[in-house]
């Protein structure tokens, strides 16, 4: 992660996402669909139904002009598609690229304000799994058209810069920079496939939090990543019971699992001087870690790796540098 402010939004995520009260979880019958009538009603291809993932159907009559983001990847890829002009909303954690700071503030991913919301009269909000159904169905309540996506694989974050760019009309665009990601993905996967032919790359341990110890499960796009590198990830895998996406995870497991690799994703004041390294090393547990003890544990930065916008692929490329590295010092073909 550059030197920068802690992703917090993405501790207390993984927190909600523990509990049932999420994008993605439908124990609710969902609203009926919502429809809005834009300032561009008459536009040709218009309007347009789209099905997000809560399985609800939003009509949007014309390209959207008033748009809330309730996720920070979702705000990045606007402004890369230089749609950022119709950006009348953020949350408190949008703060990529640097013009995000001049839109106004809705709160939070798992508490942003309905009333802040509903007050910027959007005409589309976007939101991801991480926030309260409840915020969703209050939302809906207003008559406002709400969409949510939800990420858990690379694959499926450029496909949602695909899908975003149908919701404002810039297919185009949007089909443009798909392409671009999907090319740069597709490269680490061939490179990943020579250099590990027989799937014997690394072992890797994804941490993204150490009080307690959060880590990047299966089911994540993280873990998704970790696999295009031709890494392992430890966490799920040999007939381990069932965890989530984003655990909560012991060290005696992680002990038991000895790592080749660890990459971190830690910030603020779980952040020492000295990085993640020199912290396990004077942790009692993770010392005695092969990881630790051969210098193979990776800072990496969390807006790269965490967020589900374009800057992920940055992060993929970066990942598969690390676990080459590694792998060549391991003595890995």
């Amino acid at each position: 992660m550059t030197t920068h402010n802690p992703p917090k939004w993405l501790l207390v995520a993984i927190l909600v996402a523990a509990m049932t009260l999420i994008v993605g979880c439908r124990d609710t019958a969902p609203p009926p669909a919502t429809s809005i009538v834009a300032d561009s009603a008459d536009v040709a291809g218009w309007p347009r139904v789209f099905t997000d993932d809560l399985g609800v159907q939003v009509t949007l009559d014309g390209p959207p002009q008033r748009i809330v983001s309730i996720s920070p990847g979702m705000t990045e890829i606007i402004f890369t598609l230089g749609e950022g002009d119709r950006l009348v909303g953020v949350t408190d954690f949008c703060d990529y690229p640097p013009e995000a700071a001049d839109k106004e503030r809705v709160g939070g991913m798992t508490n942003p304000s309905i009333e802040k919301i509903v007050g910027l009269d959007p005409d589309l909000t976007l939101i991801a799994r991480g926030a309260p159904i409840e915020v969703v169905n209050a939302l809906r309540e207003f008559g406002l058209p709400v969409i949510g996506k939800s990420a858990a694989t690379l694959a499926d974050v450029i496909d949602q810069v695909r899908d975003i760019g149908e919701y404002l009309g810039v297919e185009e665009q949007a089909a443009r920079m798909a392409d671009g990601l999907e090319q740069r993905r597709s490269a680490v996967s061939q490179q990943a496939a020579a250099a590990f032919p027989d799937g014997d790359g690394p072992s890797v341990l994804m941490i993204i939090g150490l009080e307690p110890v959060f880590v990047a499960g299966p089911g994540s796009f993280v873990d998704d990543m970790i696999s295009l590198c031709g890494g392992r990830n430890v966490v799920g895998g040999d007939g381990e019971e069932q965890v989530s996406a984003w655990p909560q995870y012991s060290l005696e497991r992680i002990i038991e699992h000895d790592p080749d690799i660890i990459l971190s994703a830690l910030g603020g004041h779980e952040m020492r001087e000295g990085g993640t390294l020199a912290r396990l090393r004077g942790l009692a547990g993770w010392c005695d870690l092969t990881a630790v003890k051969r210098g193979r544990v990776y800072d990496i930065d969390g807006d790269i790796m965490l967020r589900t916008g374009p800057r992920l692929l940055d992060g993929l490329e970066e990942t598969a540098r690390l676990i080459q590295t590694a792998a060549g010092e391991m003595g890995v073909p």
